[in-house]
């Protein structure tokens, strides 16, 4: 037995921006890729999460650069 991934992590809203307990933006904290959860539930396949990775990954970075 071994880890591959946590499936649970940090709740983000569609633009990439890290919600608190009570669902409110954490204003200037981004995240993406495997940190965040619940994009796919119980299970995944490996390497399933590259594409999650690639464009939240861009939508973080280009909103971090905004603010």
């Amino acid at each position: 037995i071994y880890v591959h991934t946590s499936l649970d992590g940090l709740k983000t809203d569609e633009e990439a921006r890290v919600l608190d307990k009570d669902g409110r933006v954490v204003l200037g904290l981004f995240a993406a890729g495997e940190v965040v959860g619940g994009v796919f539930g119980k299970d995944r396949i490996g390497g399933g999460s590259l594409a999650n990775c690639l464009v939240m990954g861009r939508i973080s970075g280009r909103n971090a650069a905004r603010s």
